[in-house]
């Protein structure tokens, strides 16, 4: 079972800090800076919302197998590393974040990775500890797409051995 378990903190660790990452990548422009379009965007980060994730599990799928990822932690990870949901949440907690801060920073001399690292980030650490929280208990809960990706028993989570124990 030492196996299984460090499998499950591999890719459920390497899960969440990707996952951080491009969510707070993709949210911070949305909530503090003004480009052309970014309305637009958001509307169609919502609206990806709208789609069950049957739908988009063949296209997935075939990008994983493009990429010849089958069959290691990263088929995993990285389909893991992006959700609509906590994009919108990230937004709304930079959202909280005053202006004056930002500009506080911009004025102190930091560019926008390190208002985000060293302003936004900390005064946000509630909202990611949810995200975080969330992503792990949907990756022990998506037993179903590691049977999908993963063929060799050595790789597999915990809960997917569970699972088999239970069901045998």
């Amino acid at each position: 079972f030492s196996r299984y378990i460090l499998n499950t903190i591999i890719i459920t660790g390497g899960g969440m800090v990707g996952h951080v990452i491009i969510a707070s990548l993709a949210a911070y422009p949305l909530a503090k800076h003004n480009f052309p379009g970014k309305n637009t965007l958001f509307q169609m980060v919502v609206l990806s919302m709208m789609f069950h994730w049957t739908v988009t599990q063949t296209p997935q799928y075939m990008i994983i197998s493009w990429l010849h990822i089958n069959n290691t932690y990263w088929a995993l990870i990285l389909p893991g590393c992006i959700s609509a949901y906590n994009v919108i949440i990230l937004r709304s907690g930079f959202m909280s974040v005053p202006e004056s801060l930002v500009e506080a920073s911009t004025i102190d001399g930091a560019n926008s990775v390190q208002t985000l690292v060293k302003v936004l980030i900390p005064l946000i650490m509630p909202t990611l500890a949810v995200i975080i929280l969330y992503y792990a208990v949907g990756i022990w809960n998506s037993w179903f797409q590691a049977t999908i990706y993963i063929r060799e028993t050595r790789l597999l989570p915990l809960q997917v051995v569970l699972r088999d124990i239970l069901i045998n």
